[in-house]
């Protein structure tokens, strides 16, 4: 709801909410893969967090993807 009424501001909110939509996407999956994987009950020798290198192109993918309809 928050990327919604962030695009309707510039009336793209129809046409490219999928956009808002796999960016939220992946900002849960580096929070998933950083922290909230070892804060459960299941003690896996198969954690591991994602590099920084990864992490960070896939927030700045993510933060790409919100902006990019503002702007258009």
């Amino acid at each position: 709801m928050i990327v919604r009424n962030l695009y309707i501001v510039n009336n793209v909110a129809d046409d490219s909410m999928w956009m808002g939509a796999i960016a939220v996407f992946l900002l849960i999956f580096v929070l998933y893969r950083n922290k909230l994987q070892f804060s459960g009950w299941y003690k896996g020798e198969s954690k591991v967090k994602l590099p920084k290198a990864v992490s960070l192109a896939l927030i700045l993918m993510s933060l790409i993807l919100l902006i990019t309809p503002i702007i258009l």
